[in-house]
């Protein structure tokens, strides 16, 4: 026991040298007391990999107008309590890497930067419009999907030397089952909008998605999941679940704005033809992993696109609902981290005033990203000659790190002559 007892008093005393530090000047003559910071080890953060390591999907179904679940087990931080009670976040690192992340349901799966049936070579039905009256009376009054084809009644046989009966060639899809409505789970997983038209004064929207399948009653609305002070990108990662029957009508993906006061206004909506879909062979087939589409939002009252939604869509036969889970998509959740800097000293900088050849030196560090920005500045070194600045400065950012949506954070370090009644002169930055 005495010998463990030197162990951590030599522990300790090692920890005293690292930690967190606030904002100060450090000196040889007064040197600032560290408080230590005590990390759980490694092998208290590894949570042990299941047998099977289905660790990409969620079973089971919520119900057939549920939204996933936003957050998982594995994903969750972890609270270690030290020997003196405090406790500590201990990340996990082995699956919350976002390369980790994306490739268990990005992998072997293409991107196409417009709407999927826009790249078909074959459409298995025609979508016609349906119109009354003529002139200016005349008005939209429907849709007609169907099969045309115009067939000759024979052809000329060269061998036989005459006109012969034409042999139409087989369909492209199976008439006994589009004969036979049948119902179908529906998938959709939306990433991402982006290049979202603004609704607000601001400049900026508050978008959530709706999904609807022909004109029910009642659609299914992510109103309470809504993403607050939008510019024009905003990230979802959801998967939502819904029954549709095929052949029937479309699936409409809306994107709306959100408003406190009065009713919430469409942004824009895109409209999957599942049967379409489901009777292309090339979209069942050739397409084992469904690609991520990168549809337009149109509004009806505007005739160019209203932004962009980023998604992709899986029919699934009800008996396999079972046999396929869906991808989990939500990244892991935002970490924190902090970035320290310490300022030493400074040599060879130009001189900023020409008749004393001095310089009243300052430092100044910036963290600038899109959406936050953060500044720093040490004491200043009055009538600093020759260059040479001694400052022994440490600074402490607090900078958060989202998966989901990583940002280009940008670290800037400029020295600054520091001017009483202009402005101060600017000498370099890197």
């Amino acid at each position: 026991e005495e010998e463990e007892e030197g162990e951590e008093n030599k522990k300790t005393n090692s920890t005293n040298t690292v930690g967190n530090v606030n904002n100060n000047n450090v000196n040889n003559n007064n040197t600032d007391e560290i408080t230590p910071v005590v990390r759980p080890a490694a092998s208290n953060s590894v949570v042990s990999e299941p047998e099977n390591k289905e660790r990409s999907r969620v079973g089971g179904v919520v119900g057939p107008k549920s939204i996933l679940p936003s957050s998982k087990p594995q994903y969750d931080q972890l609270k270690n309590e030290d020997e003196h009670g405090s406790q500590e976040l201990a990340v996990l690192h082995d699956h919350a890497d976002i390369d980790d992340w994306k490739s268990s349901w990005m992998k072997n799966r293409k991107t196409v930067d417009d709407e999927l049936e826009d790249t078909f070579e074959i459409r298995p039905f025609h979508d016609i419009e349906l119109h009354s009256g003529c002139g200016d009376k005349r008005k939209f009054a429907g849709m007609f999907k169907g099969y045309v084809q115009v067939l000759p009644e024979s052809v000329y046989d060269e061998e036989q030397k005459k006109e012969v009966p034409y042999v139409p060639p087989p369909l492209p899809f199976d008439i006994a089952t589009l004969l036979k409505p049948q119902p179908y789970l529906i998938r959709v997983y939306v990433l991402r909008a982006f290049q979202l038209m603004a609704k607000d004064r601001g400049g900026t929207s508050d978008p959530y998605i709706q999904l609807n399948v022909g004109d029910r009653a009642k659609p299914i609305s992510d109103r309470e999941n809504r993403k607050l002070e939008v510019s024009s990108e905003c990230y979802f990662y959801k998967c939502y679940e819904l029954s549709a029957t095929i052949p029937g009508p479309n699936l409409d993906v809306s994107v709306y704005d959100w408003n406190r006061i009065g009713r919430d206004e469409l942004i824009g909506k895109t409209t999957v033809d599942l049967t379409n879909r489901w009777f292309n062979n090339q979209w069942r087939y050739a397409h084992t992993t469904k690609p991520v589409e990168r549809r337009c939002l149109y509004h009806p009252a505007v005739g160019s696109p209203q932004g962009k939604l980023e998604m992709w869509v899986d029919i699934i036969e009800k008996t396999d609902a079972k046999k396929f889970p869906p991808h989990y998509i939500s990244p892991p959740p935002p970490q924190k981290f902090q970035l320290r800097i310490v300022i030493w000293k400074t040599r060879k900088l130009p001189s900023m005033d020409p008749i004393t050849g001095l310089n009243d030196l300052f430092i100044r560090v910036d963290l600038e990203s899109a959406k936050h920005s953060d500044s720093k500045e040490t004491d200043t070194h009055w009538r600093s000659k020759k260059g040479v600045g001694n400052f022994n400065y440490r600074m402490i950012f607090e900078v958060v790190f989202d998966p989901a949506h990583a940002e280009n954070v940008r670290l800037k370090i400029s020295a600054w002559d520091r001017d009483i009644v202009s402005a101060n002169d600017a000498i370099g930055e890197i």
